[in-house]
């Protein structure tokens, strides 16, 4: 008797072995992709301002490439100078700007000191 209903309960599971292991599939599929979303975010902005900045100087580019007669590796090394030119310069002018003390202050810190009280 013991054989028969465990006969049946082995029956029962090999029915549904197949759905456990697409389940068990499609779930995991769905945590890797998420784990690699993950992992993606970060480089997500980085990622979309080189497409914008490969779209922007396509053409600038091809001309070059036209006046070097086509030599595409220094057409490249270029290009990607002066882009990286183009974007730091402007950068580093504004953050020596930021950093910069008033002119007015009188302290090494950058803000000047209160009046002396009077006793």
């Amino acid at each position: 008797m013991a054989e028969q209903r465990h006969g049946k309960v082995f029956a029962k599971w090999s029915e549904n072995a197949p759905r456990v292991s697409i389940v068990f599939f499609y779930g995991t599929l769905l945590l890797l992709l998420y784990l690699t979303y993950l992992v993606l975010v970060p480089f997500a902005s980085p990622i979309l301002w080189a497409a914008v900045l490969v779209v922007v100087f396509h053409p600038v580019y091809r001309r070059l490439r036209h006046v070097l007669r086509g030599r595409s590796g220094l057409t490249a090394f270029l290009l990607t100078t002066a882009v990286i030119l183009a974007v730091m310069v402007p950068a580093i002018l504004c953050g020596r700007a930021y950093i910069k003390p008033p002119r007015n202050s009188t302290s090494s810190r950058g803000w000047r000191e209160s009046p002396p009280t009077q006793r």
